[in-house]
């Protein structure tokens, strides 16, 4: 009889014994992270090319149909400004025009601000 799986008996009279599973790897924990390496305790890099692997493919359009929605994005994203500064009070930098991106550069620019909004946690750890 295999240790492993449980032999064909009656209900209730099972003897197969449970599995026995290795330990599980010791990950360092934030007190046994050199204090060099605690501003560095995500992996952007990683998250970057995780999110960019996983995200879903863009919608498929000719070279035409992607000016044209990108033109689109623009001009509704010029009319949202005074809108959006009603609401919130902010202003727009710049000129105003959005930046319309593919996925992985948005992607990447999630992730630097989110980089920067929580470099004050990481820098407590």
């Amino acid at each position: 009889m295999s240790r492993s799986s449980p032999t064909l008996q009656a209900p209730g009279t099972c003897t197969a014994m449970p599995r026995r599973w290795p330990a599980a790897p010791r990950h360092p924990t934030p007190s046994r992270i050199p204090a060099d390496r605690m501003a560095e305790t995500v992996e952007w890099s990683l998250a970057i090319a995780t999110a960019t692997r996983l995200a879903p493919r863009g919608p498929d359009l000719s070279r035409v149909q992607a000016r044209e929605a990108v033109a689109m994005l623009r001009d509704l994203s010029a009319e949202a400004i005074e809108p959006v500064r009603q609401v919130t009070g902010l202003d727009v930098p710049g000129d105003g025009r959005a930046a319309v991106v593919d996925r992985p550069a948005w992607i990447a620019s999630n992730v630097a601000g989110m980089r920067i909004a929580m470099s004050p946690l990481l820098d407590e750890l």
